[in-house]
């Protein structure tokens, strides 16, 4: 029986009522605020990430936190402990969610590896990691799921990248040039990874068109999650941050009618305006 939205406000995503969805990264940031606002709409949620237990002093938040508040909205929350480096977890992800809706509506890939240090400074194998979580797992994972979402007629994928996937010019830093926002840096593997997984949107949206799969890349911009503020440095003016919800909301929007978007990389800012 198809389920009503549980929020006044959410009518317009009535279309996602009864419907299932399975979200990774989600035990904080904006996995769990997408997993939170799809559960309002009226989605069943499987949420995954190596999250199970609170570890991280800096980072709080667990996947078994976010699926009890998906019950408090009146959805089914299923949390799904999962370390996508790891290929027989990601296939157990789309397992549990079969097993528990025998359904996928939404896959969204949002789980995400952020290595530190130059490419002198850092091991080989920190290429390897963020390849796996950033672009592999989404691969797999999507793999996985489209024979279900094409015995039930359509589906969205939707992978979330970020701004760090586009090429920037290379020039000689002034002298007053200001510092990095980030308090180390980055490892280029991050943006390499994101790269592809644009690239990977695009080249399956192809694929999956006869099929009413609707693939798309979301990009967020600077977005104010726990993550974030411990990685910038403390001095950064963060007042211009986006709050995760309003991805949700642009991830929302976007799975009542992936096809519309398909193959793109789509701004959540320029989106949401």
């Amino acid at each position: 029986m198809k389920r009503e939205p549980r929020n006044g406000s959410e009518r317009s995503f009535m279309e996602l009522a009864g419907k299932c969805a399975v979200v990774t990264g989600a035990s904080r940031g904006i996995g769990k605020a997408i997993a939170l606002r799809l559960a309002a709409a009226g989605m069943d949620v499987l949420v995954c990430a190596r999250s199970e237990h609170q570890s991280d002093p800096n980072l709080h938040g667990t996947i078994v936190e976010t699926a009890e508040q998906i019950r408090r909205l009146g959805g089914r929350g299923v949390a799904h402990r999962a370390d996508l480096a790891d290929t027989a977890d990601v296939r157990s992800v789309i397992d549990r969610a079969r097993l528990e809706f025998g359904r996928v509506d939404v896959l969204v890939n949002n789980a995400v590896h952020i290595g530190f240090g130059s490419i002198l400074e850092a091991p080989a194998d920190e290429l390897d990691t963020a390849l796996a979580v950033n672009l592999r797992a989404p691969y797999l994972a999507a793999k996985l799921v489209l024979p279900l979402m094409i015995s039930q007629g359509g589906g969205a994928i939707i992978n979330i990248t970020a701004p760090g996937a586009r090429p920037a010019p290379v020039e000689p830093a002034p002298e007053n040039a200001p510092p990095s926002p980030f308090r180390f840096p980055i490892h280029p593997g991050y943006g390499i990874s994101k790269i592809a997984l644009e690239a990977f949107t695009n080249r399956l949206a192809h694929e999956t068109a006869p099929h009413a799969i609707g693939v798309i890349a979301v990009e967020p911009q600077f977005v104010d999650t726990e993550m974030a503020r411990w990685l910038l440095r403390p001095d950064f003016d963060a007042s211009g941050m986006h709050s995760p919800d309003l991805i949700a909301r642009v991830v929302a929007e976007i799975a009542r009618n992936p096809m519309a978007h398909s193959g793109e990389v789509v701004s959540a800012q320029d989106f949401a305006a």
